[in-house]
């Protein structure tokens, strides 16, 4: 699930008329935390930001029998991260800049570019679907970011921080005779 989602987590072919659902942040070493007013065979895990681990226990209130254990079940959290990108960079004008994330989280992405890091209005770089770029031939300063998300899920993308590659333009100046 997406980070910041709930889950629906239900049993089936058990016998009892009590639940007590628990959960967990590690499935085997963790400790299991009961989850109130869960008496149903099925819950709305409440919203989650990590990975986590559900099991439920199952016994008949009438009877004294012990409490029978479900198997545990992992739900995991997806939470895109457009990891850290390229530095900054000077090329010469007329010239290309090669930029690429590293460590993110994530298989569909969208370079965009822009004239100015902050007030600008951003453009998506089209086909640029690739944890790499290489820039258009460019004549002036130009700005970078690049949106990370999950094809297979619909997440919010996270958006990385902005490169900026600045050209530079020699010139020559003016030649006089003294």
């Amino acid at each position: 699930i997406c980070r910041g989602s709930t889950a629906s987590l239900s049993i089936s072919n058990y016998s009892g008329n009590t639940f007590q659902w628990q959960d967990s942040s590690a499935a085997t070493s963790g400790s299991w935390q009961d989850i109130g007013s869960s008496n149903n065979d099925t819950l709305i895990t409440g919203t989650l930001t990590d990975t986590t681990y559900f099991r439920v226990y199952v016994k008949d209130n009438g009877i004294s029998c012990d409490a029978d254990t479900s198997a545990v079940i992992r739900v995991a959290v997806f939470a895109p991260d457009a990891g850290t990108v390229s530095n900054d960079t000077t090329i010469c004008r007329g010239s290309t800049a090669s930029l690429s994330i590293s460590n993110y989280t994530g298989n569909t992405f969208q370079w965009q570019d822009s004239s100015a890091a902050t007030s600008g209005s951003w453009q998506d770089i089209g086909s640029s679907n690739n944890p790499t770029l290489t820039t258009a031939t460019l004549t002036d300063t130009t700005y970078y970011r690049v949106y990370v998300k999950d094809n297979g899920l619909s997440c919010d993308a996270d958006t990385s921080a902005v490169i900026r590659v600045a050209v530079f333009a020699p010139e020559a100046g003016t030649v006089s005779n003294d």
